[in-house]
């Protein structure tokens, strides 16, 4: 097994792999304890507070999970990525008030949007000539991951989101990126993930979280399913994996992970049968 130390620097371009052991990668792990499962992230149960108190005890949550250099360095790439493409990908949108459909609102999580650098290194541990393959981030929220997944180079990208109201802003920052990669390389399925029709071909997956419960089992069944019916390979990149024993359940292995401080903060994640068909 590869381990890297590394310390999470707050400036935009330092490398994510470096540092004094606060940051770990490490190369086929068994992933999370069963009991550090869905339940641990259900934090957002403020519904009934005022908007701001429920913003600050999701970042007080956070700011515990993984520290106050992390947090603010994340604070602060958001805001360099918001500047640098001119997007707004880092604004909030409180759950309770978003157009989903009915039975699902106890199954989401609220939104908030990937850390860029995190994104990008977990683009570079994927499998060799990953690019190929179809990425498709379920629960596309404002579409900061699609962004930069298109500048990645993946050949087809897709956004999965059923809040219209974040479908509307996703698409709205897309918009203003489109003369960054080629027309037509991303699209956005808006509708309920389990309803998603899986491309042909290989396709990589991205969850930052999204949804728990019934949701989450239905789509991890469906890339069940096309990896043991599909000779194609799936590959799946799970950033904050509080759910991670579904997907252990369902017969994938964790290929790489990403943690910080003894807490996982990412996960790829493959069939083993599979495993061989991306190198």
């Amino acid at each position: 097994m590869r381990q890297v130390d590394a310390r999470r620097a707050l400036t935009f371009g330092t490398p994510l792999l470096t540092g004094n052991g606060n940051w770990h990668h490490s190369k086929i792990g068994t992933g999370l304890s069963p009991d550090f499962n869905e339940k641990i992230m259900r934090t957002f149960s403020l519904s009934d507070a005022p908007p701001v108190f429920k913003y600050a005890n999701i970042a007080w949550n956070f700011m515990r999970r993984h520290g106050m250099r992390y947090s603010v360095g994340l604070l602060w790439r958001e805001l360099l990525f918001d500047l640098r493409y001119r997007v707004d990908t880092m604004s909030p949108c409180k759950l309770e008030s978003l157009s989903i459909a009915s039975g699902t609102i106890d199954s989401s999580v609220q939104y908030q949007g990937a850390d860029p650098r995190l994104v990008r290194e977990l683009f570079e541990l994927l499998a060799p000539k990953s690019c190929a393959s179809t990425f498709v981030d379920f629960g596309c929220g404002k579409g900061r991951v699609l962004i930069l997944a298109a500048l990645h180079g993946f050949e087809k990208v897709w956004g999965v989101e059923f809040a219209s109201e974040l479908a509307s802003a996703c698409r709205r920052n897309l918009g203003k990126t489109s003369a960054l990669f080629q027309d037509g390389r991303v699209e956005i399925f808006e509708g309920d993930a389990a309803e998603f029709e899986l491309p042909a071909g290989a396709i990589t997956a991205f969850l930052y979280n999204p949804f728990v419960g019934n949701p989450l089992r239905e789509v991890v069944e469906r890339l069940k399913q096309r990896a043991h019916g599909k000779p194609e390979a799936v590959q799946i990149i799970y950033v904050n994996p509080v759910a991670l024993q579904v997907f252990l359940d369902a017969g994938f292995l964790v290929d790489q992970k990403i943690s910080l401080g003894g807490q996982s903060l990412a996960v790829i994640l493959r069939m083993p049968s599979l495993a061989s068909d991306l190198v």
